[in-house]
């Protein structure tokens, strides 16, 4: 008996968790061919079908200190081929402005869209293990930005609950022109 209640315990004990989150009306993405698609002005906050805030400002520049909070639109426009200069807009005033380079500080892949982050990582915080992160940003077939993210884990929680996870999210950015 003792070793059935043991085996139970270790049952529940394992975790698996798979998570999937995406906008109403969710569309697929869009083939972008040419960095002159993205031009348009866009949303900063993102729609989501959760109560988490994604800012498409933190995605574009995530090591810089904006209040990505007080950024209403990003703007992108195509200056060449190759080059967006993309501006982030508060209330009356540019908030931060940068010029991108296909080839240097993006590349469209062959799905058409721009890989953000691709990272593997051992053993993250409270977790003994593989985490890894895949961000893609592109268009939908509406016109409206969008991110995929999956992020995937496996291994000891706090060296004791073993745990595997993979989370789906997709993040609607209105093109508002």
């Amino acid at each position: 008996m003792k070793k059935m209640l043991l085996i139970l315990i270790l049952i529940f004990l394992n975790g698996c968790l798979v998570l999937s989150t995406t906008p109403l009306d969710n569309l697929p993405f869009e083939r972008v061919e040419y960095a002159s698609q993205f031009n348009g002005t866009y949303k900063n906050l993102g729609v989501t079908n959760d109560d988490a805030k994604r800012h498409l400002s933190y995605l574009i520049w995530p090591n810089e200190k904006l209040d990505h909070s007080s950024i209403l639109t990003i703007k992108v426009e195509a200056s060449s081929n190759n080059t967006l200069v993309v501006k982030a807009n508060g209330v009356d005033k540019i908030i931060k402005e940068e010029t991108f380079v296909e080839g240097k500080d993006f590349k469209i892949n062959n799905e058409g869209r721009i890989l953000l982050t691709k990272e593997t990582r051992m053993g993250d915080g409270g977790l003994a293990g593989a985490y890894t992160m895949f961000q893609e940003l592109g268009l939908d077939q509406a016109g409206h930005g969008k991110l995929h993210q999956t992020v995937n884990a496996a291994g000891l929680v706090f060296l004791v609950l073993p745990i595997a996870m993979h989370d789906d999210q997709e993040v609607r950015f209105e093109r508002i022109e």
